[in-house]
């Protein structure tokens, strides 16, 4: 049978079938997208994502200190390379000054010579970056695994680097390190729970996966 071979009713008939498969499939994907509803917007990057200053640099470290839970709940997804120069810079500071403590610790014991400066400032080097990725990649394994969720590890990183703020108080010896250390660990639990999207249980399985062989470490040593 052709085209040429019906009537004008079968054409009809057959136009009509056509529209109506037309219709239906518009009606379901109409349907399927009032369902989904408007996709969310992506939240805004921080300050020092747009900028690379010194002013964007305090402004986003005022605003993770003042307010974590709204700082970590509106933290976009980008790129972790901003996220990873913002750690640098807040820990470096702390870092150096703790080398310089510790070398002049050991020339007034005089073991200087044990431990010259260099070895002191390679071996605080490598400790930072080692710790970074211990801590993101416990913190990724915590979220993950009770869950059973699929994480970015880019938003871990972030999440991690951006809740390093505090430890800028280690430029002060001892106390700082001290103080910095616990309030890290407090906005690296509102970091889980906001930018991460894990309960409150959860952030606590992550972080004690993270900070509880530290603890344990130290104790031993």
């Amino acid at each position: 049978m052709t085209i040429e071979t019906l009537t004008a009713e079968e054409v009809q008939k057959l136009a009509a079938d056509e529209a109506s498969v037309l219709f239906d499939a518009a009606r379901r994907e109409a349907l399927r997208r009032h369902r989904a509803g408007p996709a969310a917007p992506e939240p805004p990057g921080t300050a020092w994502d747009a900028h690379r200053s010194a002013g964007a640099f305090f402004t986003t470290l005022g605003e993770v200190l003042r307010a974590p839970r709204r700082f970590f709940s509106t933290l976009s997804a980008a790129s972790p390379l901003p996220a990873l120069a913002f750690a640098a810079l807040v820990l470096t500071p702390g870092a150096t000054a703790h080398v310089f403590a510790a070398d002049w610790l050991l020339e007034r014991y005089g073991l200087g010579a044990l431990l010259p400066t260099h070895v002191i400032a390679l071996a605080v080097a490598a400790t930072v970056p080692l710790a970074t990725l211990y801590l993101v990649a416990m913190y990724h394994a915590g979220a993950t695994l009770l869950p059973r969720r699929k994480l970015k590890v880019f938003g871990v990183v972030r999440a991690t680097c951006y809740g390093f703020a505090p430890l800028v108080l280690a430029v002060i010896p001892a106390i700082g390190l001290a103080i910095g250390l616990v309030w890290s660990l407090a906005l690296h639990f509102f970091a889980l729970r906001r930018h991460l999207g894990l309960s409150g249980w959860q952030a606590m399985v992550a972080l004690s996966m993270a900070w509880i062989p530290v603890a344990a470490l130290v104790l031993t040593v």
